[in-house]
């Protein structure tokens, strides 16, 4: 798909950019995750995503990740993916966006851990494609600092979140400037045999207003603020995953916005994300 929404996604880490409406850039929602393992695994995986009639934006994505266990208290998440953009005014494709995330285990026993994550998410798109909006591009066009908290006790988990993008867009159209968001995230997995099926509610906040390219008259730019742009979203997600093998489980994800965005300058909004994927443990 092509973002991770207002946020770098804080979504679910652990299978590859598994997505959460309106949470889809590789970002804050990729910061949230479930429990801490000690295996390295391969994520592959295929994210839909459809905004509102309003905009009638269509996304797709191609999603491919790494999670390492490279120390004994701690991973190493690489994650890339390749997506696509299509609406009334035209379509693009690029890759979207890198993210490197690393975890740190600071709690471990038989009913609970508590880990810490840091990182961020590189753009690699090109930002003036087809000479669309930005809305219509592979990637928010900013690098971004990702940090985040997740507790997990028994089946639940509870993760705080925060990301915080640089610089503007330099989409030719919008130039977006967007403010930090925040994530705090609330999970819950239940496991029957070689299923898992959970949970997510997940509720990110805008921090400040974006602000968007007003004017240009040669190389001077002037921008203004957009009013309403420090959204709040909720989002619902469902889950599941199946394990095929004693190292290859298939999954997917269904989410759904329970808030309407009003302002959509960064192609964000989302009426509902879908996505299946594998991953591989070795």
């Amino acid at each position: 798909m092509k973002r991770v929404s207002t946020a770098v996604s804080f979504c679910v880490i652990l299978l590859g950019y598994d997505g959460a409406a309106q949470c889809s850039d590789a970002g804050v929602c990729s910061i949230a995750g479930h429990s801490y393992n000690a295996q390295h695994n391969i994520s592959f995986g295929y994210q839909f995503g459809k905004s509102t009639k309003t905009d009638d934006l269509t996304f797709h994505a191609v999603n491919l990740s790494a999670d390492l266990h490279v120390l004994e208290a701690s991973r190493l998440f690489l994650g890339i993916q390749y997506n696509s953009q299509s609406g009334p005014l035209g379509f693009t494709e690029d890759l979207g966006d890198v993210a490197v995330i690393w975890t740190q285990r600071l709690v471990n026993s038989e009913s609970e851990q508590l880990s810490a994550r840091i990182g961020g998410k590189i753009t690699l798109a090109d930002m003036k494609a087809n000479k669309l909006p930005q809305a219509y591009q592979s990637s928010l066009g900013t690098n971004d600092l990702l940090v985040g908290l997740t507790y997990t006790y028994d089946a639940w988990d509870f993760t705080g979140a925060f990301q915080q993008p640089f610089g503007r867009s330099k989409n030719s159209v919008d130039r977006l400037k967007r403010g930090g968001d925040i994530l705090v995230g609330v999970g819950y997995t239940h496991k029957v045999e070689l299923l898992k099926v959970g949970g997510d509610l997940l509720f990110v906040q805008r921090l400040s207003k974006s602000s968007v390219l007003a004017s240009s008259v040669g190389t001077n730019e002037t921008f203004m603020t957009l009013s309403g742009s420090a959204q709040t979203q909720v989002n619902v997600v469902g889950r599941a995953s199946y394990t095929l093998s004693t190292k290859t489980d298939v999954h997917g994800s269904l989410a759904i916005p329970l808030l309407k965005r009003k302002v959509n300058v960064d192609g964000l909004t989302r009426s509902v994300t879908a996505s299946i994927g594998l991953t591989t443990t070795f």
